[in-house]
């Protein structure tokens, strides 16, 4: 099955690009400036780990590279970084199951001329921006939003001190009713002996047991420093970051700031 796009001579047309390749009047500007981004954070890229430079470059290609060929259709500021970008926005906008992303990226892969640079699936969609992403902590969190089970109180728990809910979801593995290893008590008051289980067999790869309990409930924590950081990397971001302070005109009949009333 052959693909058409616009003209069926390769003409000119409202959304495509010239055979040379060059952007056209239908070529928006990449309002997220997204090589200035990249020029502003290629120094946190090649300090990340040893493989910086091998990931700056990588990065660097996926933003010229367009997701199919110039010369078919394709518009030159649909690289392919803009494209993974976009479909992940709608992924976490709409809340789309890997599932139903991957069918998406098998539909894009048919539907657009080939060859095209779409990911086979999620994995290699979220590989072409690993290397912009940042620090994320997560917590193992109580179902029932009673605690976090961090620190030095709550961290090596496997119950809930306060609902009882398990820390962990029951599998193969790990059953709540099994968290508690401590000795039971009869009715008369005397210790009754537990018998010890057996340890675990060894598990696929060596990886511990323990490593393989799921947790019943994650909360993600963004650092904001982070965040911070990564704005005020790029030049025009920590402007605006900064012009409360540096160039803000304050005029005593004018309220041009919420600071500026006499309530604040």
């Amino acid at each position: 099955m052959d693909h058409q796009f616009g003209n069926e001579q390769g003409g000119d047309d409202a959304g495509g690009a010239d055979n040379d390749g060059e952007a056209r009047v239908g070529d928006k500007d990449d309002s997220d400036n997204l090589e200035e981004m990249l020029r502003a954070i290629g120094p946190e890229i090649l300090l990340k780990n040893k493989k910086g430079l091998e990931n700056l470059d990588r990065v660097k290609k996926a933003l010229k590279e367009t997701v199919y060929g110039v010369e078919k259709g394709c518009p030159t500021h649909w690289t392919l970084l803009r494209f993974v970008l976009e479909l992940l926005i709608l992924k976490a906008k709409y809340g789309w199951s890997d599932c139903s992303f991957d069918d998406l990226l098998r539909l894009l892969s048919w539907l657009l001329p080939q060859p095209n640079l779409v990911p086979t699936n999620t994995y290699h969609t979220k590989k072409v921006i690993s290397t912009l992403t940042m620090g994320v902590q997560k917590n193992h969190a109580c179902p029932n939003h009673c605690i976090l089970f961090r620190g030095v109180t709550f961290g090596e728990l496997d119950k809930c001190p306060w609902c009882g809910a398990s820390r962990y979801k029951n599998n193969d593995i790990f059953s709540g009713d099994e968290a508690s290893t401590g000795n039971k008590r009869n009715k008369k008051g005397t210790k009754k002996t537990v018998q010890e289980s057996q340890p675990p067999e060894d598990t696929p790869l060596g990886i511990d047991a323990k490593q393989r309990r799921i947790p019943a409930l994650v909360m993600w924590y963004l650092p904001v420093i982070d965040r911070l950081r990564r704005m005020f990397q790029n030049p025009k971001e920590a402007a605006l970051m900064t012009w409360w302070h540096d160039e803000r005109k304050v005029d005593d009949d004018k309220i041009a700031h919420p600071t500026d009333c006499s309530q604040w």
